[in-house]
């Protein structure tokens, strides 16, 4: 990608298909969402609950490399994440819908320690 794009004073124009685009970078911003152990690594929510993750390196690699490119073009990398307090004292509107609160009440040792927010 960043060989790709070409800066011209503060965008950045990227030849993408159907047409180019071109961004201004004080107002552009790459949201990155739910790029998590959770969501993306062996031992994570997601495998615990059966999912595949295999495939999750060269997602991450792609992501990373992505990133790597749009802070270089000075572009703003913003992170969500889901997580819940360790107290899983905002959980009411999904407590019976999450699968990682599923998997937390079912395996105590768990509990806190999936999608948990750090301080």
């Amino acid at each position: 990608m960043s060989s790709e794009i070409r800066a011209r004073n503060h965008s950045v124009h990227l030849p993408i298909r159907p047409e180019s685009l071109k961004l201004e970078l004080d107002r552009a911003a790459l949201i990155v969402v739910d790029m998590q152990n959770a969501y993306c690594s062996a031992g994570g929510y997601l495998d615990r609950v059966g999912f595949d993750v295999t495939g999750s390196a060269p997602v991450i690699a792609e992501a990373r490399r992505v990133i790597d490119a749009c802070k270089a073009a000075g572009i703003r990398v913003i992170y969500l994440q889901n997580g819940f307090e360790a107290d899983l004292r905002e959980t009411a509107p999904v407590w019976h819908k999450s699968n990682a609160l599923r998997l937390m009440r079912e395996n105590p040792e768990w509990s806190g320690r999936l999608l948990r927010h750090k301080p």
